[in-house]
């Protein structure tokens, strides 16, 4: 399985053991479920934008804040994790999702703003997706 995809599995499975009820301490009391549940707000506000119409523009926004939550919820495993195979793979998926995010950025950044033309992407069904 190539990095790209253990990173969306481990992702996903990051997003739906947060949204389990009853499973673990309250966010407050544990530093793994707050820094979860701070990567998941952070990456689901960063993907609610108002839609160009734009489809390469409108992928390319969403994405960079859907990578980056990667990037978070990796930083928790390095900080938190004990099992060696999965720290590893969070630094690879550091690694590949901050080269995808440098050139996400720089086509963007070649490229005309875009001016909004609908509704705010939802970011709610992102979770149920992976």
């Amino acid at each position: 399985m190539s990095t790209l995809r253990h990173g969306l599995a481990l992702t996903g499975l990051l997003i739906l053991t947060l949204l389990l009820p009853g499973q673990a301490p309250a966010q407050g009391d544990d530093p793994v479920i707050r820094g979860y549940t701070q990567a998941n707000e952070r990456m689901h506000q960063g993907m609610s934008f108002a839609l160009s119409g734009d489809a390469d523009q409108d992928f390319l926004r969403g994405m960079i804040p859907h990578h980056q939550g990667a990037i978070d919820m990796a930083r928790v495993v390095l900080e938190h994790g004990k099992d060696p195979k999965i720290k590893k793979l969070a630094r690879e998926i550091i690694k590949a999702q901050e080269k995808e995010i440098a050139q996400m950025k720089a086509w963007l950044a070649k490229k005309p703003a875009p001016k909004p033309r609908g509704q705010t992407a939802p970011p709610a069904g992102h979770g149920a997706q992976h």
